[in-house]
Protein backbone atom coordinates (compact mmCIF):
# COMPACT_ATOMS: atom_id res chain seq x y z
CA UNK A 1 0.00 0.00 0.00
CA UNK A 2 1.18 3.14 -1.20
CA UNK A 3 0.40 4.99 2.36
CA UNK A 4 3.03 2.20 3.86
CA UNK A 5 5.58 2.88 1.41
CA UNK A 6 5.87 6.58 2.25
CA UNK A 7 5.75 5.75 6.21
CA UNK A 8 8.65 4.10 5.24
CA UNK A 9 10.47 6.37 3.52
CA UNK A 10 10.21 8.87 6.33
CA UNK A 11 11.67 6.42 8.90
CA UNK A 12 14.47 5.96 6.42
CA UNK A 13 14.62 9.59 6.39
CA UNK A 14 14.93 10.47 9.67
CA UNK A 15 17.27 8.21 10.04
CA UNK A 16 19.22 10.07 7.61
CA UNK A 17 18.70 13.65 8.86
CA UNK A 18 18.20 12.74 12.45
CA UNK A 19 20.32 9.72 13.28
CA UNK A 20 24.77 10.75 13.34
CA UNK A 21 26.15 9.86 9.84
CA UNK A 22 28.38 7.62 12.01
CA UNK A 23 25.83 5.46 13.65
CA UNK A 24 24.62 4.23 10.54
CA UNK A 25 26.32 1.29 8.60
CA UNK A 26 27.75 1.78 5.00
CA UNK A 27 24.31 -0.42 3.62
CA UNK A 28 21.73 1.56 5.61
CA UNK A 29 22.90 5.00 4.14
CA UNK A 30 22.67 3.34 0.60
CA UNK A 31 19.14 2.03 1.56
CA UNK A 32 18.31 5.34 2.80
CA UNK A 33 19.56 7.51 -0.19
CA UNK A 34 17.87 4.88 -2.40
CA UNK A 35 14.29 5.43 -0.69
CA UNK A 36 14.92 8.83 -0.73
CA UNK A 37 15.85 8.80 -4.87
CA UNK A 38 12.41 6.64 -5.16
CA UNK A 39 10.30 8.91 -3.27
CA UNK A 40 11.61 11.83 -5.50
CA UNK A 41 11.29 9.75 -8.68
CA UNK A 42 7.99 8.35 -8.03
CA UNK A 43 7.00 12.26 -6.92
CA UNK A 44 8.13 13.17 -10.42
CA UNK A 45 6.40 10.51 -12.27
CA UNK A 46 3.06 11.15 -10.75
CA UNK A 47 3.29 14.31 -11.34
CA UNK A 48 3.92 14.59 -15.04
CA UNK A 49 1.78 12.02 -15.50
CA UNK A 50 -1.06 14.50 -13.59
CA UNK A 51 0.22 17.36 -16.26
CA UNK A 52 0.06 15.13 -18.95
CA UNK A 53 -3.78 14.58 -18.18
CA UNK A 54 -4.53 17.86 -18.19
CA UNK A 55 -2.60 18.48 -21.44
CA UNK A 56 -4.55 15.86 -22.79
CA UNK A 57 -7.82 17.20 -21.40
CA UNK A 58 -6.98 20.85 -22.77
CA UNK A 59 -6.55 19.06 -26.18
CA UNK A 60 -9.83 17.34 -26.04
CA UNK A 61 -11.41 20.38 -25.71
CA UNK A 62 -9.76 21.81 -28.83
CA UNK A 63 -10.08 19.05 -30.72
CA UNK A 64 -14.14 19.53 -30.29
CA UNK A 65 -14.02 22.89 -30.97
CA UNK A 66 -11.78 22.52 -34.23
CA UNK A 67 -14.55 19.45 -34.80
CA UNK A 68 -17.27 21.44 -34.72
CA UNK A 69 -15.85 23.82 -37.10
CA UNK A 70 -15.33 21.41 -39.52
CA UNK A 71 -11.62 21.69 -39.72
CA UNK A 72 -10.13 18.24 -40.41
CA UNK A 73 -6.52 18.84 -40.61
CA UNK A 74 -6.79 20.78 -37.69
CA UNK A 75 -8.37 17.74 -35.71
CA UNK A 76 -6.12 15.10 -37.01
CA UNK A 77 -2.70 17.35 -36.10
CA UNK A 78 -4.74 17.72 -32.42
CA UNK A 79 -5.23 13.75 -32.51
CA UNK A 80 -1.53 13.68 -33.69
CA UNK A 81 -0.75 15.35 -30.33
CA UNK A 82 -2.75 13.72 -28.44
CA UNK A 83 -1.16 10.27 -29.23
CA UNK A 84 2.07 11.81 -28.27
CA UNK A 85 0.91 12.45 -24.85
CA UNK A 86 -0.18 9.14 -24.28
CA UNK A 87 2.81 7.38 -26.03
CA UNK A 88 4.67 9.94 -23.18
CA UNK A 89 6.94 11.20 -25.50
CA UNK A 90 9.43 13.85 -24.44
CA UNK A 91 10.23 16.04 -25.42
CA UNK A 92 7.91 16.62 -28.30
CA UNK A 93 8.73 17.15 -32.10
CA UNK A 94 8.16 20.97 -33.39
CA UNK A 95 4.19 21.19 -34.45
CA UNK A 96 3.57 21.47 -37.63
CA UNK A 97 3.20 25.11 -39.15
CA UNK A 98 -0.05 26.54 -39.43
CA UNK A 99 -1.15 24.33 -35.99
CA UNK A 100 -3.95 26.56 -34.61
CA UNK A 101 -3.33 29.32 -32.00
CA UNK A 102 -4.71 27.31 -29.29
CA UNK A 103 -3.00 23.82 -29.66
CA UNK A 104 0.41 26.33 -29.61
CA UNK A 105 -0.41 28.15 -26.51
CA UNK A 106 -1.57 24.97 -24.89
CA UNK A 107 1.95 23.23 -25.71
CA UNK A 108 3.51 26.08 -24.60
CA UNK A 109 2.15 26.10 -21.17
CA UNK A 110 2.43 22.00 -20.92
CA UNK A 111 6.41 22.78 -22.02
CA UNK A 112 7.19 24.88 -19.56
CA UNK A 113 5.03 22.88 -16.57
CA UNK A 114 7.20 19.90 -17.76
CA UNK A 115 10.41 20.96 -17.26
CA UNK A 116 9.65 22.96 -14.44
CA UNK A 117 8.63 19.45 -12.87
CA UNK A 118 12.35 18.42 -14.32
CA UNK A 119 14.03 20.86 -12.68
CA UNK A 120 12.42 20.56 -9.46
CA UNK A 121 12.79 16.58 -9.32
CA UNK A 122 16.15 16.92 -10.90
CA UNK A 123 17.51 19.73 -7.99
CA UNK A 124 16.24 17.64 -5.01
CA UNK A 125 18.18 14.21 -6.62
CA UNK A 126 21.29 16.65 -6.75
CA UNK A 127 20.70 17.58 -3.37
CA UNK A 128 20.05 14.51 -2.00
CA UNK A 129 23.36 13.08 -3.92
CA UNK A 130 25.07 15.75 -2.29
CA UNK A 131 23.57 15.15 0.69
CA UNK A 132 25.15 11.14 0.57
CA UNK A 133 28.15 12.16 -0.83
CA UNK A 134 29.23 14.31 2.82
CA UNK A 135 28.25 11.51 4.53
CA UNK A 136 29.89 9.01 2.86
CA UNK A 137 32.88 11.29 3.10
CA UNK A 138 32.41 11.29 6.97
CA UNK A 139 32.08 7.68 6.95
CA UNK A 140 35.33 7.50 5.08
CA UNK A 141 36.97 9.05 7.99
CA UNK A 142 35.39 7.44 9.92
CA UNK A 143 35.76 3.47 9.19
CA UNK A 144 39.26 4.84 8.47
CA UNK A 145 40.23 6.06 11.81
CA UNK A 146 38.96 2.60 13.30
CA UNK A 147 40.90 0.65 11.08
CA UNK A 148 38.48 -0.87 8.85
CA UNK A 149 40.20 -0.10 5.49
CA UNK A 150 38.32 -1.98 3.73
CA UNK A 151 34.80 -0.65 4.49
CA UNK A 152 36.71 2.89 3.31
CA UNK A 153 36.91 1.84 0.20
CA UNK A 154 33.80 0.47 -0.23
CA UNK A 155 32.73 3.83 1.40
CA UNK A 156 34.76 5.91 -1.13
CA UNK A 157 33.75 3.65 -4.10
CA UNK A 158 30.22 4.48 -3.31
CA UNK A 159 31.21 8.11 -3.30
CA UNK A 160 32.41 8.14 -6.38
CA UNK A 161 29.87 5.84 -8.32
CA UNK A 162 27.55 8.83 -7.48
CA UNK A 163 29.70 11.48 -9.52
CA UNK A 164 29.51 8.90 -12.72
CA UNK A 165 25.51 8.39 -11.82
CA UNK A 166 24.03 9.43 -15.17
CA UNK A 167 20.51 10.05 -13.52
CA UNK A 168 21.62 12.70 -11.22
Amino acid sequence: DRRLFMKLIQLILFWVFVIPAQALTLEELELSFQANRLRITDESATNLSELRGKYQAALDKIRKKRQSAGNLDEVLLIDEEIKLVESKTWPLPPLAKGAPAELVSARKIYFKAYLGQLKRSGRELVTSADKMKELLDKKVVELTKSGDVAGAQKARAQSKALDGDQEI
